[in-house]
């Protein structure tokens, strides 16, 4: 539950141009500033806050960070499948 939490704040800070406030994230998610601060923590070096506390995206995620195994192992089967057909059009 916690690495969706974190998936929350990242993906509403990507959303943002400038640095966001925790308080206003927050409350975007509605819920409390000590949950997002704890998502903020899990982001790690993927964030980035200032002295007034607020929070802006410094990195992307990376996928295989996300995806469980099972979804890993549907995403390949479907990455080999497009090259097969691109390979029996001739493309």
């Amino acid at each position: 539950m916690a690495a969706t939490a974190a998936c929350l704040v990242f993906v509403q800070l990507a959303q943002q141009s400038s640095y966001v406030c925790i308080v206003e994230l927050a409350m975007m998610l509605e819920t409390s500033v000590s949950e997002v601060r704890h998502s903020l923590k899990e982001l790690g070096d993927r964030v980035e806050g200032n002295d007034n506390d607020e929070w802006r995206v410094i990195k992307n995620i990376i996928p295989e960070r996300i995806l469980s195994e099972s979804e890993k192992a549907e995403r390949d089967d479907l990455e080999l499948t497009v090259q097969q057909a691109f390979f029996i059009a001739g493309l």
